[in-house]
């Protein structure tokens, strides 16, 4: 009797995957592997039978003539050579969990994963203790694009790669104090891709080619200079440890400008050191999307000196460290400028627009200058991985650059960030100081994906001339 693999094709199996796509889920269960596609996972044995029975040019065929009972070491071939992908089984995401929305630990860093600088807060026990980093300490070095992609690297995902590359995933990350073992939420990128291992040797070499993977290992010798007792060659070099695994935009991620922290006696505490968990409710009491940023905010009240706990207040609903030292972006600067200079150059003319424009006072330039009639706008541009620290960063540099001394230079001040950052309260906010103290102060967010520039924050008509031109240099 022959077996019932040897009627699948190409055609017939993927038939039924796509019927299966719209059913329940029969064809998940099954053995210790499972045949992906699209990201989901089907059983072997039950998707040979359906595929089958659903082919019309084997109308004729009884299953019943054909073995069904093949062992799996031999049914698996016949779905390899057709060109399917055959993969370990992944355990089913718990009660409340997704399969894609995911949960993973970061190494600590003091500079919003953007550099390898220190060990402050690094754990002294894993390859943080031994070479005094970790391969996400680039996780957020967002001026590092390849097609657009950023690539970087989560632990959580190395010891099981393979089951989740050609995946993408919503994931929330978390990291601890190596001093004071207190947990904090740090962000989230949704989606984020794991790429495969030949897609991460491809980028080592552009990284390579461009000098990046040279500059990530100097910070690296760098910080094991600092501290004899560490391994001092450099990266570790793990046998089969890629640099890389996932990629993502940078406007899909969302990264707190600062660490909130994550009440003690959380169900996190006791989950694998570094796993890829699930976002089940145990795990995230206690989160707070950077979305609701603006309901963190308490009414003001005076705290007398002696009555202030460790986090600034006597009964605050959050608790929040310190803010890590974020970045700001200089390659993602420099194409932000570079597009916008001609946008604008479009729209007003060229001897209208200038970029780095001599603030005349202190060697201070303004990022883009513009002249627009009788009224001059200033754009300042603010890459950091967080639309607050954005805001927060350059309303003192264009009050400076505006008003320094006893001067009115400008009549309308852009602030330019990256866009896919929340802006939760952002609006409101600017609001306040438009009514309250009458800036003429706005907010735009960049596209990378399409070039363009979103609306003005707040919506409303761009204000009147305050105070005099003055002259622009050509």
């Amino acid at each position: 009797m022959p077996h019932l693999e040897t009627l699948l094709t190409r055609e017939n199996v993927e038939r039924a995957l796509e019927d299966a796509f719209s059913r329940p889920d029969e064809l998940r269960k099954g053995t210790h592997y499972a045949i992906l596609f699209r990201g989901r996972e089907f059983g072997p044995k039950a998707l040979a039978k359906r595929a089958v029975a659903m082919d019309p040019a084997l109308a004729g065929i009884r299953l019943k003539d054909f073995r069904h009972n093949s062992g799996i070491d031999e049914l698996l071939p016949y779905y390899e050579r057709l060109g399917f992908t055959v993969a370990k089984r992944r355990h089913a995401a718990p009660d409340g969990g997704d399969e894609y929305r995911r949960m993973a630990r970061l190494c600590y860093n003091e500079v919003g994963w953007t550099a390898a600088v220190d060990i402050s807060g690094k754990s002294d026990d894993n390859h943080e203790g031994t070479y005094g980093y970790g391969h996400e300490e680039w996780l957020f070095e967002l001026d590092k694009l390849v097609d657009g992609y950023h690539y970087g690297f989560i632990e959580g995902i190395r010891p099981h790669h393979e089951l989740y590359e050609h995946n993408s995933y919503d994931v929330i990350f978390f990291t601890v104090d190596g001093r004071n073992k207190k947990l904090y939420w740090a962000g989230r990128i949704n989606p984020v891709d794991v790429i495969t291992k030949e897609e991460a040797d491809r980028i080592k070499e552009i990284y390579k080619a461009n000098g990046w993977l040279a500059n990530m290992e100097a910070q690296v010798k760098n910080v094991q200079r600092l501290n004899p007792n560490l391994f001092q060659n450099g990266f570790s070099d793990y046998k089969g440890l890629s640099i890389f695994n996932v990629r993502f935009r940078p406007t899909n991620v969302d990264l707190r400008s600062q660490y909130l922290e994550i009440p003690g006696g959380s169900e996190l505490e006791k989950a694998a050191r570094y796993s890829f968990l699930y976002q089940i409710p145990s795990y995230l009491q206690g989160f707070r999307s950077i979305d609701n940023a603006e309901d963190d905010e308490e009414p003001f009240e005076f705290v007398e000196r002696g009555t202030i706990d460790e986090h600034g207040g006597r009964r605050g609903k959050f608790s929040y460290k310190r803010k890590p030292k974020i970045v700001d972006v200089a390659g993602v600067h420099v194409d932000i400028s570079n597009v916008l200079t001609d946008k604008l150059t479009a729209e007003y003319g060229e001897k209208n627009v200038t970029p780095n424009h001599p603030a005349r006072f202190l060697d201070r330039e303004i990022d883009i200058a513009v002249r627009h009639n009788r009224s001059i706008i200033f754009y300042e541009i603010k890459t950091y991985p967080d639309a607050i620290a954005c805001v927060r960063e350059a309303i003192g540099q264009l009050l400076e650059y505006a008003h320094w001394q006893n001067s009115a230079r400008a009549d309308q001040w852009i602030i330019v960030a990256p866009a896919g950052q929340s802006i939760a309260g952002i609006e409101q906010y600017l609001r306040t100081l438009r009514k309250r103290y009458a800036l003429p102060i706005f907010f735009q967010t960049f596209d990378f994906a399409t070039g363009e520039l979103s609306h003005l924050l707040p919506s409303a008509e761009v204000p009147g001339a305050v105070g005099l031109p003055v002259r622009f240099l050509p």
